[in-house]
């Protein structure tokens, strides 16, 4: 176990997706650099998790994470506000939890440790984090950070996403990580893991929160909501007699632009969690003709009520609320998923036979640029 819990998870998570890792990787200014501060700069700073991808390449191959298990969450705002004033917190200079992002000797000895440990200068730096509060891209497009590590791109991950992206592509076939096998027991157990915050990107047509999730919320306007109103349907997930719940997201396999997993509730499915089918498209022109004959009727979400993503994750409340289809691919179409998210959508009232009746429609009308895939 790691000195942190969030390090063990984010260790954990690595790993799932095919990542070697090390641990602790020390640096600090090079005692010739011209700012070298002998009182300030002798001690080393240490770099949480670095992960390696043989398979990989470019940015993807080296993932360089700082963990952040602040249980307050991180808001992004803020933390940029306590940075470029200098504000003390827990009784540091609020740029000492970022040095390698704040100053040039920092930010040099940092990047030339990642270089010397994995032979490459190019890397992908995540601050990983219990919670995000506020807009993921300003703190990811900031551009004095960008610049202090070469250009090299910078993400937030938090606790809810790295559980969410590990649930959506797991079976019952044992995972070699803790953070996935917790999971599995878990639904084994009978226990509803937490699904990932419903998250769809914002079509412009009115200002949207970003969530924890990383992609902008849907705002009352663009889901057809009157302002100051409820939903069309609001109800808890539970309430729902019989669903299924269509995962979909951007996968890694270059050939597909979308994936989608089809899959029924596990009251129906007597607690198996194979989907029905997985739909792969090449492009998003497609993707309302799927999600039309697949019949989504809406989307699930976390209330904002919710706690921190550990209770979640534990005791998961789900919402749905009523979308057309043509209203999801229109918000997909106007800001994509990143690799990082997906969205969960419901088709209400829909059996595992009648499942199978509309993904036979589907694949006779489907173009050639979806794959439909069925499990034996």
């Amino acid at each position: 176990m790691k000195e942190d819990i969030l390090e063990q998870l984010v260790d954990d998570y690595l790993h799932a997706k095919g990542y070697f890792t090390q641990h602790n990787l020390k640096f600090r200014p090079r005692s010739d650099h011209p700012e070298f501060d002998r009182l300030q700069d002798s001690n080393h700073s240490d770099i949480d998790v670095v992960g390696y991808h043989p398979l990989r390449s470019g940015v993807d191959r080296v993932w360089v994470v700082s963990c952040k298990s602040w249980q307050a969450g991180f808001d992004t705002r803020a933390k940029l506000s306590e940075i470029t004033n200098n504000k003390i917190r827990s009784g540091r200079e609020s740029w000492r939890f970022f040095r390698e992002l704040v100053q040039p000797k920092w930010s040099e000895a940092f990047c030339a440790a990642v270089e010397r440990a994995s032979g490459q200068h190019e890397f992908t730096y995540f601050t990983a984090v219990t919670r995000i509060k506020g807009d993921p891209a300003l703190w990811e497009r900031h551009k004095p950070f960008c610049t202090a590590l070469s250009g090299n791109p910078i993400r937030l991950l938090s606790l809810e996403q790295m559980v969410s992206e590990l649930s959506a592509d797991m079976s019952t076939t044992v995972v070699p990580s803790q953070l996935g096998r917790t999971i599995q027991l878990l639904r084994a157990s009978g226990a509803t893991v937490g699904w990932p915050v419903v998250e769809l990107p914002n079509n412009g047509l009115e200002p949207a929160a970003r969530s924890n999730r990383g992609a902008p919320r849907l705002s009352a306007r663009s889901l057809g909501r009157p302002t100051g109103g409820k939903s069309r349907i609001e109800v808890m997930m539970a309430e729902l007699q019989i669903f299924y719940q269509l995962f979909l997201y951007t996968p890694e396999d270059s050939r597909f632009v979308f994936k989608i997993r089809v899959c029924p509730d596990v009251e129906q499915a007597h607690g198996r969690h194979e989907p029905t089918a997985v739909i792969s498209s090449a492009s998003l022109e497609p993707l309302t003709l799927c999600l039309r004959e697949l019949g989504v009727t809406g989307y699930s979400r976390w209330p904002d009520e919710v706690g921190d993503a550990v209770s979640a994750l534990l005791t998961p409340k789900l919402e749905y609320h009523e979308c057309p289809p043509d209203e999801v691919v229109a918000s997909l179409g106007s800001r994509p998923l990143s690799r990082v998210a997906h969205v969960t959508l419901i088709a209400a009232d829909t059996s595992m036979t009648e499942m199978k009746r509309r993904i036979a429609c589907l694949r006779a009308k489907a173009p050639r640029s979806v794959v439909i895939e069925e499990p034996a």
